[in-house]
């Protein structure tokens, strides 16, 4: 009978392979975390300046600043999350394109220009 011999000893973090290999996943998530704050402020901005030109002179409520919308944007980026969470399970069988990391970063940075473009539109016609 063949036997099939499993190497179980864990691989040396000394190597070239899983070092290479660990900074590797280290980048990426400094990479991440750098787009979390990037979205976090841009976000901010963006709902600060809606918040300015449509909910304080419609309903009489002071200026947000960016620190409070920030946090305000986090806690709706919480709710929202938490509702689309199940439809995501489902994305993830599908394939992933390869460019997936610069449309992230892409949508990350565009979504509150243009956003804050036409609310900029809109709030020209009030």
């Amino acid at each position: 009978m063949n036997e099939i011999e499993v190497d179980s000893t864990p691989k040396d973090p000394d190597k070239p392979g899983g070092f290479v290999r660990f900074m590797g996943c280290m980048g990426l998530l400094a990479f991440l975390v750098c787009i979390s704050v990037i979205a976090s402020i841009l976000n901010g901005w963006a709902l600060s300046v809606l918040w300015g030109w449509f909910v304080v002179p419609t309903f009489a409520l002071p200026n947000l600043g960016i620190v409070q919308a920030i946090g305000l944007s986090m806690v709706i980026n919480l709710f929202l999350w938490g509702a689309r969470g199940y439809s995501e399970i489902e994305y993830k069988d599908k394939k992933v394109q390869k460019n997936s990391i610069t449309g992230t970063f892409s949508y990350v940075v565009m979504t509150p220009f243009i956003s804050v473009f036409l609310g900029w539109i809109v709030h020209h016609f009030m």
